[in-house]
């Protein structure tokens, strides 16, 4: 089973509106139009990688570390609806997590190991830990999930999502203080996603709370109401069917 694509399109905007950002920072003057150091440098990187990757645009963003790249290329992928290309890719983020470098000590290391991209390997891996198919250590993705929801700086979004795809108990008054009182559209949705996912019961009941909050703007409503649904279905039976991790 596919894990259900929680890339939102919100999320792919916003990435590829940071992408047009950077590349077009320097439009407009003599200078852009020369060969950019960096950008031939990653070029060259990524000439010389040799991964074995699912798709083409996978292999480029493993060799370039770009969390944009990544982004894309991970709901390409999942787009396939494709099991051999799914488990493919699940293994090399496990590998990319674990930092294996023989993998290629040609990767760029540094760039795939930082939160950002931590935080887009490990929502992919979160339900092959949960069904006991990866051998990722699930309080890992917990402890990310954690410090960046509560401390990160800059959007939190994403660690947000977190807490309910590592079902990391105990924040369902953390999400719903979020869902309440955060100005950041992205994170109250993702607090309300996190709060459909969990196996707390405590999260279902927060669900239903805001069903009657009239503060709620209509997306948010009807992620509510997925949310509910979602709990309903195949997040009772993964809670049920999973191997148990505390």
């Amino acid at each position: 089973m596919l894990w259900p694509r929680v890339a939102t399109w919100s999320r792919l905007i916003a990435a590829l509106l940071l992408a047009i950002a950077l590349s077009g920072c320097d439009r407009g003057t003599p200078e852009s139009t020369l060969p950019h150091p960096k950008l031939s440098e990653t070029s060259a990187r990524i000439d010389a990688c040799l991964v074995d990757a699912p798709t083409a645009r996978f292999r480029t963003a493993l060799c370039s570390g770009d969390v944009v790249d990544m982004i894309f290329a991970i709901d390409e992928v999942l787009k396939l609806e494709d099991q051999n290309a799914n488990d493919s890719m699940i293994g090399l983020l496990e590998r990319v997590w674990r930092r294996d470098q023989t993998l290629g000590k040609e990767l760029p290391w540094e760039r795939l190991g930082n939160d950002k991209m931590r935080l887009i390997l490990a929502e992919q891996l979160a339900q092959p830990i949960r069904w006991g198919r990866s051998g990722v250590s699930l309080e890992e993705l917990r402890e990310l999930a954690l410090r960046q929801a509560d401390g990160g700086q800059g959007d939190r979004t994403d660690a947000i999502r977190l807490l309910g795809l590592a079902d990391v108990r105990g924040q369902a008054t953390f999400l719903m203080r979020i869902v309440e009182s955060s100005p950041s559209a992205s994170e109250r949705y993702a607090a309300i996603q996190a709060l459909g996912m969990t196996c707390d019961t405590e999260s279902n009941a927060v669900l239903e709370a805001l069903r009657s909050i009239p503060s709620l703007n209509s997306a948010e409503s009807n992620a509510v109401q997925e949310s509910l649904r979602r709990r309903a279905t195949w997040v009772r039976d993964l809670c049920a069917r999973a191997v148990p991790i505390p």
